[in-house]
């Protein structure tokens, strides 16, 4: 009696992609993604940088353009702080304060390394701070500052 031999299983090559290929591939696709959402806090950083300096230019220049209308002896004479809102426009709703401008005179008689008469002009320091939510200046970041000169338009 002859015994019926056992079939063989023929194991053929399969295509298809091994457990480590798997696992490499998932890897790289990791470290690719984790560099970029690391470079998108970056951007979105620098973004918030820019758009808070360029704001602070345009309260400057609105601070500026203000100080530069007023007659020489309505000019203030002390620290005068002023509140903005997002866009860089003057608000009075304690909310809405997002930007904050502080005008400082200067007593020293110098503008760009140059000594002048302070009886015919003035010199301001504008100091523009991003302030969310109100806070005071301390808490604050400085995003932009520069002085301005008055000159009076009587003595010119």
């Amino acid at each position: 009696m002859r015994m019926k031999s056992h079939q063989t299983c023929d194991f053929t090559r399969q295509s298809g992609f091994s457990l480590v290929e798997v696992t490499l591939a998932i890897g790289i696709a990791g470290f690719a993604c984790l560099a970029m959402i690391g470079l998108s806090v970056v951007s979105f950083r620098a973004l918030s940088d820019t758009r808070n300096e360029e704001i602070g230019r345009t309260i400057f220049q609105s601070v500026s353009g203000a100080l530069a209308n007023m007659d020489y002896i309505d000019l203030p004479d002390g620290e005068q702080v002023d509140d903005y809102d997002s866009t860089g426009f003057p608000t009075d709703k304690p909310g809405e304060v997002i930007y904050r401008a502080r005008l400082v005179p200067r007593t020293d008689a110098t503008f760009a390394g140059e000594s002048f008469d302070s009886t015919y002009a003035v010199i301001y320091r504008v100091d523009v701070f991003h302030a969310p939510s109100g806070t005071g200046l301390s808490d604050s970041l400085k995003v932009f500052s520069a002085p301005v000169m008055i000159t009076r338009k009587d003595r010119l």
